[in-house]
């Protein structure tokens, strides 16, 4: 999913919530940039080279490449 569809859903009921999240979700980008190991592999993909943080109720997909990270994909990890 993308950061602008995370961020209008969430603003529908709470514009700020909507803001501070992207706001750690991007922060969350920037530190695996820099440190792209933190993350764990992905438990359910063994073998893909898929890693994974959490922040808040969100699951941020990555994968390590030459030159920084590619970020694959945003999940909401909690029922809604």
């Amino acid at each position: 999913m993308r950061l602008a569809e995370i961020q209008d859903f969430i603003a529908q009921s709470n514009p700020e919530a909507a803001e501070r999240l992207i706001r750690r979700i991007v922060e969350r980008g920037d530190g695996l940039a820099k440190f792209p190991e933190m993350g764990r592999m992905v438990p359910e993909l063994p073998g893909t080279g898929l890693r994974e943080i959490i922040e808040g109720h969100h699951r941020i997909v990555y994968r390590i490449r030459a030159k920084g990270i590619r970020v694959l994909n945003v999940f909401r990890s909690s029922p809604t």
